[in-house]
This record gives structure tokens, sequence and C-alpha cells, in this order.
């Protein structure tokens, strides 16, 4: 199984709820690096935020969502940044503002919080995430620099 496959399957188990098989998939990746990880992470989350807040992209809403989140995730470690995660969504939502500051360390934990609270809130099933990761697999490839 390549590493793409598999950090795609650890990502499909982080967001259908199969804990265990992520911890075992994370497990056996160990150290294992991806470059294009973060840029299959991104695709997700961009998508997953456009499907949510398509129509309702107010800042009002988001920042409904964003103190559901707070709540919802209030004893994660590492602690949800609420101050990366508006400012990971405005950019996905067109905010023309600087996102400087936020590395792709502290990008990840609030990009697979808020991804899960989307998929979560809207009840995806496995399918309707099978169908999410492989849109965002193509639009990571679209964007990937060519050789």
């Amino acid at each position: 199984m390549t590493t793409r496959i598999r950090y795609k399957a650890l990502l499909n188990a982080s967001f259908t709820g199969d804990f265990d098989t992520a911890e075992a998939i994370s497990e056996d990746l160990g150290d294992v690096p991806w470059p294009e990880s973060g840029a299959l992470l991104a695709a997700v989350f961009a998508l997953a935020v456009e499907g949510r807040f398509q129509h309702d992209s107010g800042d009002a809403a988001v920042s409904q969502f964003l103190e559901e989140a707070r709540i919802e995730f209030a004893d994660a470690q590492p602690p949800l940044d609420l101050n990366h995660a508006r400012s990971l969504m405005r950019a996905v939502l067109g905010a023309h503002e600087p996102m400087e500051g936020i590395s792709p360390q502290e990008a990840v934990p609030v990009q697979m919080a808020l991804t899960h609270k989307i998929l979560a809130d809207r009840a995806a099933t496995a399918g309707d995430v099978a169908r999410l990761l492989d849109e965002a697999e193509e639009l990571a490839d679209k964007a990937a620099p060519t050789a």
C-alpha cells in the first residue's frame, strides 16, 4: 500500500469515526513523510468549508460555528486555536487577509477538527466521506506543481 493510499485511509478513518483504525494507520505510518499530505488535507478542508458555508458565509454564521466547535473540542489536545480556525476558514471563503504565523503543524489539527465537525454536523455517511476525499485528491493533484 503506497504512502498516499495510507494517508487517505487515515483521513477516511478519522472522518468516519473509526479511531482505532486511524490510530493503527498512524502508528504504521510513523514518521513516513508524504509531502502532499498537507495539500490533500487542505483540499478536504476547503471543500468541506465551502460545502457548509456556500449559502451562509457571513461572519455571524462562521462565528456561531466556531463557538460550537470551541465547546465541542474544549478538551482537545492541542487546544483548538480559534484565531487560526477563523483565519483558515475566512481564507477558504474568499477573505484576502494574510495568514501569517500559521504553520502547517498548527493548521493540521485545526483543519482536522473543523472538517470532522462539518461532516458530523451534516451526518455524512462513509460514502459521503469517500467522495469528499476523492474530490479533494483530484483538487490537490491539479494544484500540485508539475515536474
